[in-house]
């Protein structure tokens, strides 16, 4: 009976202890899909357009309006947004606002010469 005991009981709060966590977990994504259908069901004010304005000229772009809804969403923060804006700069070897396969070259092997 004590062998049963010393294996049962640890085996059966394991258990119990998993299905508590899968519960919280599926609750805890339930309210935050509630919670972002909410926050995007909600009429835009003009303090959010001039917090995604961030070029300051008043118009919100697309890129402006997505990095606010990704932020304000909690589905990236605003660190990662740097972050990324850091490395486009970096890829961006020539400095002209666009991606071109030069600049991944140049970015990857150093300047690249004509033959």
């Amino acid at each position: 009976m004590r062998f049963i005991t010393v294996f049962y009981l640890p085996v059966c709060v394991g258990v119990m202890a998993r299905s508590f966590a899968k519960l919280t977990g599926v609750l805890i994504r339930h309210k935050a899909r509630e919670s972002e259908m909410e926050f995007k069901n909600r009429k835009l004010t003009e303090s959010d357009l001039e917090l995604m304005d961030v070029e300051g000229d008043g118009n919100v772009g697309y890129d402006e309006f997505l990095v606010f809804m990704l932020v304000a969403t909690g589905k990236v923060d605003p660190e990662d947004i740097q972050r990324m804006e850091e490395l486009y700069q970096r890829l961006d070897a020539d400095n002209d606002g666009g991606l071109k396969i030069e600049d991944v070259f140049t970015m990857a092997y150093g300047d690249i010469k004509d033959v």
